[in-house]
């Protein structure tokens, strides 16, 4: 199952180093369906290339700590929860959960997080979509 969150903003943002955005806690509307959540993809857009200094948390059931996604085979720096910058233009960036990642509802943060990075600037960043990939297990 997927569920694809279309976000309003028509306009982009320069992002401060103290910028935070935090999702609500999406319980897929059942709130009684324990979930087995594998994939969340971010299509998004930030001016310049390599890596930007914005990571990508996620929580399951409002734990009380942020999680990062793990390392694709591709990253083998512990950054794979870092944004890419997409010189303007749409991407989609895939992030999987680490397996066993189960519950009811969850929520996902994208928060400044330079310490994968040396060039620290992050303009025009405009988030377009967030979904989410889980396989319902069972109902409390």
């Amino acid at each position: 199952m997927a569920l694809v969150i279309k976000t309003t903003s028509k306009t982009r943002q320069n992002v401060q180093s103290n910028s935070n955005l935090e999702t609500k806690l999406f319980d897929f509307n059942d709130p009684s369906m324990t979930k087995s959540f594998s994939r969340c993809s971010l299509t998004y857009a930030i001016h310049g290339n390599g890596l930007s200094p914005l990571g990508v948390y996620f929580k399951i059931d409002n734990q009380n700590t942020w999680t990062k996604f793990k390392d694709k085979d591709f990253y083998k720096n512990f950054s794979g929860h870092i944004l890419k910058k997409t010189n303007k233009k749409l991407l989609q960036q895939h992030f999987d959960f680490p397996k066993k990642s189960i519950g009811t509802k969850v929520q996902i943060k994208v928060c400044w997080d330079p310490g994968y990075v040396t060039n620290t600037t992050c303009k025009d960043f405009k988030l377009v979509d967030i979904s989410f990939t889980y396989r319902g297990l069972n109902r409390k």
